[in-house]
């Protein structure tokens, strides 16, 4: 079998005189580390990830997909032209994002504001448009998009590997909640904020509309014109029956291991088939 090893980014020292040991490397990392004491975390990352492809070595979810993530503002300009239909986004310092809710929308519209670059729902923010609403957070680049009224309460983030949908996962939209992640480890007795597996359920028949085959396509030109070796993309259906774009994960993935078990699909197994034959989950036949 073969051997794995886990190499910590945050605390690497990118040596570029040296050659990769590993024949193969999966970049696991998320930007939130940012928010979580670890300030230099992304920059580090980024370095590693510059050398491993500098030397050759094969990298899964590299600098290319990386960039992608750490920018809400380069998703958005990057599903625009995959084809998506996207809430317009307003982007400015968090100190001037007042102002922005203030000025920059018609009276009234609801708007989601947030960090550029964020993660688990951190500092996402409801306002109104037209409406004094003090903006709280790091002093770094905040978007202010169009808030989607889902008709059924619900996101749906299609799972895709290698180009290949794997899944769409229905989530439950909680009122007041922004963290929508369905690891494991945000679910159950680990979630502070009590959520349930109930929140989380493989839609099996997606894909059933010329939307729901529009949204796969738009996805998987994502995954080429970005090199996207793993993506997620959240969408929401308004009472029109249209898809929006609201989030995607271009880097690294979390799976809910009670959904994927009912519907028995795993889309660990598909990652490991694509790290250790190269290939994505219909090339071998999953």
């Amino acid at each position: 079998g073969a051997k794995v090893s886990r190499l910590r980014l945050h605390d690497a020292i990118v040596d570029f005189r040296t050659v990769p040991e590993a024949d193969v490397y999966l970049n696991r990392y998320s930007p939130s580390a940012r928010w979580r004491q670890r300030a230099a975390a992304d920059s580090c990352a980024m370095a590693c990830l510059q050398h491993l492809e500098l030397s050759g070595a094969r990298v899964i979810s590299g600098t290319s997909a990386l960039r992608l993530e750490q920018s809400k503002v380069a998703q958005h300009a990057a599903c625009v032209q995959a084809g998506f239909r996207c809430p317009y986004l307003v982007a400015c310092p968090r100190h001037l994002a007042s102002q922005a809710v203030l000025l920059w929308a018609p009276k009234g519209t609801n708007l989601i504001v947030k960090p550029d670059c964020g993660g688990s729902g951190r500092d996402v923010q409801r306002a109104v448009a037209g409406t004094h609403r003090d903006i709280y957070g790091p002093d770094t680049l905040f978007v202010a998009q169009e808030f989607i009224e889902s008709a059924d309460g619900t996101l749906t983030r299609m799972e895709f590997v290698k180009g290949q949908l794997l899944y769409a996962l229905k989530v439950r939209i909680d009122p007041g909640s922004y963290d929508n992640c369905p690891s494991d480890a945000c679910v159950g007795g680990n979630c502070p904020l009590k959520r349930d597996d109930a929140k989380f359920a493989i839609d099996t028949e997606f894909p059933a509309t010329r939307e729901d085959h529009a949204a796969i396509s738009n996805a998987q030109t994502l995954a080429v014109m970005c090199g996207l070796d793993i993506l997620a993309v959240e969408m929401i259906k308004d009472t029109m029956g249209r898809w929006w774009v609201v989030d995607c994960n271009c880097v690294n993935t979390n799976y809910n291991n009670a959904a994927e078990q009912k519907a028995s699909v795993s889309g660990v197994r598909a990652v490991a088939d694509m790290v250790i034959h190269g290939k994505g989950p219909l090339e071998t036949g999953e």
